[in-house]
C-alpha cells in the first residue's frame, strides 16, 4: 500500500520523508523457522464447517430482539464471506 502511494500524486508529497515501511526489519517480526508458503488445504470438513459458523452467526443474530441487535455479534459481511469462498 506504502509503495503503491509512493508513485501517486497527491500521496507521493505525504510520504515526503519516506516510506515508514522501510524502518520495519521484517527479520526481527518472523520466527527462525517462518515458511512463505504452504501446502495445507482446509479438508471439506472444515470448509462445511466454516458453512455452518457463517449460517450460525446469521441465525442467531437474526433471532435476537431489536433491542439487542446493537450489542449482538453480528454474522460476517456478506461480500466478506463471498471473499473468502472465491479463495478457498
Amino acid at each position: 500500500m506504502l509503495r503503491w502511494a509512493e508513485k501517486r500524486k497527491p500521496w507521493r508529497g505525504l510520504m515526503a520523508d519516506g516510506n515508514p515501511a522501510d524502518l520495519v526489519d521484517v527479520n526481527k517480526l518472523l520466527d527462525h523457522d517462518y515458511q512463505e508458503q504452504r501446502d495445507r488445504l482446509l479438508s471439506p470438513d472444515e470448509i462445511r464447517e466454516l458453512r455452518d459458523i457463517f449460517a450460525h452467526l446469521e441465525y442467531d443474530y437474526d433471532a435476537l430482539p431489536a433491542g439487542q441487535k446493537c450489542s449482538g455479534i453480528r454474522p460476517v459481511n456478506p461480500r466478506v464471506q463471498c471473499a473468502m469462498w472465491i479463495c478457498l
